[in-house]
This record gives C-alpha cells, structure tokens and sequence, in this order.
C-alpha cells in the first residue's frame, strides 16, 4: 500500500516506531519490541478512522483499544507479583500528507511532506502531550505496534499500541 507521500506506509510505521525507541534510549528504558498483532490491531484501528471520518480512541461502536484487542483474542496481562494490570494502551495522531498548500489563481498546489517528516512530526507531537509521552516512556511496556493509513482528504491517522 503506497502513500501520496511516496512513501510505503510500512516505512513511515517503522520510522516511527525508531523514533519512539529513541526517545525511550534517552531516558534509559529498553527499545520496544515491534509485535506484528499489536500492529495489525493499530492499523486496523487507523483503517477504521481514515474510512469512517473519525479520530478517536473509541471507534464507532463505542469500543476502546482494550476492548478491539480483546475481541481479536488479544491479551495484554502484567504480572506485578501483588497486582496485575490488563489492557492495550494507545497513542493517536492525526498528520497530513502534506504541510502548507499554496494557491496558484485557483490552482492549489500542496507542499507534500517526505515519510521521514510526517514520522517526526508524529512522535514530537506525542512527546508534546503528557499522556502520550507517559505510554511512550512507560518502562512496564515491553512491546508496540504501530498502524498508519491515509484518508481520502489526505489525513494520516497513526495509532501506536502498548502492551
């Protein structure tokens, strides 16, 4: 599946995907493992929004990322010895394909972004947001998956899931 951008989709996943690990090898925690299920809940999940017109962490049926991945027959359980904790957790981003248009008379020509910029841009805007930041730089995670698709109107939604 290739992307106006001229890039692969599977490219900028696994981008970002370096991206994160790096942002998580400066604070002294371990890469993330790429998990291809998480990855193919997260695409699914981005599929889902590009196609439905909507940017969410519930999709249209009101479930969640805990919920989607449970009714794929996937389980996210850490044992902490005294508690345990069960659940996918989820970042989402919406970027564009492009990042300016200019209109030429009424002719719009669009300033398209490289893979490498709409993967960059994606991560620095999680690590902007707290909660974002917080699933990016949880130690207790062990692995990720990322999904991304594009929307007819040019949207690139990415959903990053934990676990």
């Amino acid at each position: 599946m290739q992307s106006s951008a001229g890039g692969d989709i599977v490219e900028i996943e696994q981008l970002i995907h370096a991206l994160i690990n790096i942002e998580r090898r400066r604070h002294q925690l371990t890469p993330l493992i790429p998990d291809g299920r998480l990855a193919g809940l997260a695409r699914g999940h981005s599929q889902d929004m590009a196609a439905n017109g909507y940017f969410d962490h519930q999709n249209l049926f009101g479930d969640g990322p805990s919920e989607r991945a449970t009714q794929q027959s996937y389980s996210c359980r850490k044992d902490y010895g005294s508690f345990y904790t069960e659940g996918v957790a989820e970042n989402i981003f919406q970027n564009w394909l492009f990042s300016s248009t200019t209109w030429i008379g009424p002719i719009p020509v669009k300033d398209y972004m490289s893979k490498e910029e709409i993967a960059e841009s994606t991560v620095e805007g999680w690590m902007q947001s707290p909660g974002h930041r917080r699933n990016i730089l949880e130690a207790n995670y062990d692995r990720v998956g990322t999904g991304v698709a594009v929307s007819k109107d040019q949207k690139v939604l990415i959903t990053q899931n934990f676990c």
